[in-house]
Parts: C-alpha cells; sequence; structure tokens
C-alpha cells in the first residue's frame, strides 16, 4: 500500500506543476545502470526556459531508443523549484508503468473473482 500512497503523492504534486514547450533534448548523454541485456538505458538530459531562465534537467528513467538531440519536447516543472521537472513523453511519465500496474491489478482481482466462485461452489 505504501506504492500506492507515494503515487498518489506524486500525483497530487504534479497536479499544480506548470507546463512549457520550450523544452529541447541535448546532446549530453547519461547512462543507467546496464540492464540484463547488456544495453545500457539512456537517461534523456532537456534545456528549457521558464520565466526567461534557462534550465536543464536530466531524467531519471532511462529509456531506449533514446530521444533525437533537438527533438522540441514539452515540460512538466514545479513553478516554485523549477529545477523539478517530468519530460512529457509517454516513457517520461510513466505510463508503460501505470498501464503495467491497471494490467496486474486487472488480473488480479480477476483471480479474486476467481477464488471467490470456487469456493461458494465448495471446491
Amino acid at each position: 500500500m505504501s506504492l500506492l500512497r507515494l503515487y498518489k503523492k506524486i500525483i497530487n504534486e504534479r497536479k499544480h506543476w506548470h507546463y512549457t514547450k520550450t523544452g529541447i533534448i541535448t546532446r549530453k548523454v547519461v547512462y543507467s545502470r546496464r540492464r540484463r541485456s547488456g544495453n545500457r538505458l539512456i537517461r534523456p538530459t532537456v534545456r528549457y526556459i521558464v520565466d526567461d531562465k534557462t534550465y536543464e534537467y536530466t531524467s531519471h528513467i532511462g529509456q531506449s531508443p533514446k530521444l533525437r538531440k533537438g527533438k522540441k519536447v514539452g515540460v512538466f516543472y514545479d513553478p516554485e523549484d523549477p529545477t523539478n521537472a517530468v519530460i512529457d513523453t509517454y516513457i517520461q511519465r510513466g505510463s508503460p508503468y501505470q498501464f503495467l500496474g491497471i494490467v496486474l491489478i486487472g488480473f488480479g482481482l480477476y483471480f479474486i473473482y476467481i477464488l471467490y466462485i470456487l469456493v461458494k461452489r465448495g471446491y
């Protein structure tokens, strides 16, 4: 349940974040640890402008294939601390993890339903 609370905290925190379309992926490359396959994930770095000040943010989420240098992206940022940001792409928003979580919860609920039916029938 603590993961669910952490997720809700992050979502509630980001509800009040602002959005800018000034993000550009830079050439700076930061590698994550090696995956089991031996490939390293690339953590993208984005440069963006908030109130005429330029910021640079390196994602905590590695991805492969990498985002192309010079690609324009949107950026969600904390208005109280613009260095705290999230790159607005499918992977960087954590959408694959959300989808996986929904699928796993669905399977879990289905499994509980099947157990309920079996117990009700006396198996």
